[in-house]
């Protein structure tokens, strides 16, 4: 026997090792797949910034090139009317304010302004140095418009647009089609204007930016957060910064991506990039065609904060590991003790394995109830809704149970709602009723619609989940300001709203989570004052009496019963009802949600 004890012992602690590297592994596994869920969509949006960002800068610009364009073929410009110019200009200067343009002016052939409508102190000035002169000069027809950066020490930066003049040849044989430069039409343009309107994103982490570069100009900064980094050639900047150095290649060879680079940290007061500390950095850029001009737009923001929606997964999966490696660990210590004991006398062991059986029953009671408060929220105080949830465990039930729900807000407005049901009931439904919750919180503050985050939760499932491991769910993301929520399931009972009329709510079907790769649907619907939306898990539904079950019917006809719709008098009835039809008996945990849409 204590040979048996001895051995037992060593068989144990291997079980018990065993068995804490798989839940470490585990944990591990799904924080490494939400992490990378997370990165690729806040990427996409990254993406989808530097596109919009390209496209309307593109659509400005043309704009403002078939005006550039139109004046310089006015034939009232084309006769340099003095008195008629400054009209035309004048005229046209008010109408573009509007869209950053600071002046209009007129150049003759040789590169004098002859006539600007905002600065005329400039007329008489020789401009034939500047490169969209030159450009203009060598122009074989004028369909033709350049564009040029102009950055003056002690001025903001400005952004050229000019256009050929052409006037056709004087003499008395007819040469309609021969025409000579006369001068340029030159429209200038705030760039700090077009950089608010277009350039800087909608940040979705604190510190992201973005940067625009001349593609044609040796990767020249036109705009940057950093002013001291205006003008400057990043192919220079990057140097000892490999990934970084790539990036820009690829924005100056004209490419649409996306990357990871390590660079200089920019400092919060200065706006400056510093010289020290170093970051690393994930970025989209996109190609600006303008005419013959090639610029390109980078959006980047430091990984770090990409990744804050991250900490919450980890916190919580630190914590459900922590509790599973000590229930592991409580029950490998209490074996070892018994197999210790091994070597006493058959009576008395019996008389003291049963004891021991009892304590060990009452310990695994208060551990599952222990785990069971954890995984149970306390009901939120939100402006605008009457929300009231009760959660009812069943009396065969000796284990954690599968029904879990969560309530919380996104930002502004939007308020989150989650209420399901994983298969099993023990350690394993609390590990994957965690899961489920904390991608659930991650993902919703990515992205709050229902159908992205149930499949977003699906794909963090897949590769953990056995093939009998899998959770029903209903996602419910109630917009206030709008007024209207939607609703994507997962294989999960669809909720009722309670009005003037109740009924169902038709929700589209979709797959249980981890059970398989699949998209999910949403479901639009107007939120009435007064109203209320009743969740819940079907543990209601499958409140049995003898062969008869509660069901829909048991349901709503315990709603007809409600005279007040304060939303804990309706999850009181139904659970109330529930229990007297099961005679106090139930079967299955039951969880209700109420949610009363206030005026």
């Amino acid at each position: 026997m204590r040979g048996l004890g001895k051995r037992g012992t060593w068989i144990v602690g291997g079980i018990a090792l065993v068995l804490v590297t798989i839940v470490a592994i585990s944990g591990f596994l799904s924080y490494a797949n939400t992490e990378k869920a997370i990165i690729d969509k806040f990427q996409e949006r990254q993406t989808l910034a530097a596109d919009t960002s390209a496209e309307s800068i593109e659509s400005y610009f043309e704009g403002l090139a078939r005006e550039t364009r139109a004046l310089a073929t006015s034939r009232i410009v084309q006769r340099f009317d003095k008195r008629a110019v400054k009209r035309e200009i004048g005229l046209e200067l008010k109408e573009l304010e509007e869209l950053g343009v600071i002046d209009i002016r007129v150049l003759d052939a040789s590169g004098i302004v002859k006539f600007s409508a905002s600065e005329p102190r400039i007329e008489g000035r020789d401009f034939s140095a500047g490169r969209y002169f030159i450009k203009a000069q060598q122009a074989k027809s004028g369909s033709e418009v350049f564009v040029e950066f102009i950055r003056v020490r002690g001025t903001d930066e400005k952004m050229a647009i000019a256009s050929p003049i052409f006037m056709p040849r004087s003499g008395r044989e007819p040469r309609s089609t021969a025409v000579t430069f006369s001068g340029v039409v030159l429209v200038t343009l705030d760039m700090n204007i077009v950089i608010k309107r277009f350039v800087v994103p909608k940040k979705f982490v604190p510190h992201e930016h973005a940067f625009v570069i001349d593609a044609d100009d040796r990767a020249e900064v036109i705009w940057a957060p950093s002013k001291d980094m205006v003008g400057r050639n990043l192919l220079k900047e990057a140097r000892g910064f490999p990934q970084f150095r790539r990036t820009i290649t690829h924005m100056v060879d004209g490419d649409r991506g996306t990357g990871e680079f390590k660079y200089f940290a920019l400092e919060d007061k200065s706006h400056k990039f510093g010289r020290t500390e170093k970051d690393v950095f994930l970025v989209a850029y996109a190609p600006i065609l303008i005419g013959s001009a090639r610029w390109s737009i980078g959006i980047w923001a430091p990984k770090r904060e990409a990744l804050g929606s991250v900490k919450a997964v980890a916190n919580n999966l630190v914590f459900l590991l922590m509790v599973i490696v000590l229930i592991i660990l409580s029950t490998a210590t209490y074996i070892v003790i018994q197999l210790s004991n091994a070597g006493k006398n058959l009576e008395s062991q019996v008389e003291l394995r049963t004891s021991q059986l009892r304590e060990s029953e009452e310990k695994s009671r208060r551990i599952a109830e222990t785990l069971q408060e954890a995984l149970i929220k306390p009901i939120p105080r939100i402006s605008g809704l009457d929300i009231g949830v009760v959660y009812e465990s069943a009396f065969e039930a000796e284990q954690v149970g599968g029904d879990f729900y969560d309530i919380f807000e996104v930002g502004d407005d939007i308020v989150a709602v989650l209420i399901g049901d994983v298969s099993g009931k023990g350690i394993e439904a609390a590990g994957l009723t965690e899961t489920v919750r904390s991608s659930v919180r991650a993902f919703a503050h990515i992205n709050p619609e229902p159908a992205f985050i149930l499949a977003k939760t699906n794909e963090v499932l897949i590769p953990q989940a056995s093939p009998r491991e899998f959770a029903t769910a209903n996602m419910i993301i109630i917009d206030r300001r709008q007024r209207i929520f939607r609703i994507a399931s997962a294989g999960h009972p669809p909720p009722i709203l309670l009005s003037k009329v109740s009924d169902l709510i038709e929700v589209k079907p979709g797959f249980p989570l981890g059970s398989m790769v699949c998209s999910y649907q949403e479901s639009n619907y107007d939120i009435e004052a007064g109203s209320n939306l009743v969740l819940y898990t079907d543990g209601l539904l499958d409140t049995r009496r003898d062969k008869e079950f509660f069901g829909e019917i048991g349901i709503f006809k315990a709603l007809s019963t409600i005279e007040s719709k304060e939303s804990d008098r309706v999850v009181r009835t139904l659970i109330e009802a529930a229990m007297d039809f099961a005679r106090g008996q139930l079967s299955d945990d039951i969880a209700i949600i109420s949610i009363r849409f206030l005026e």
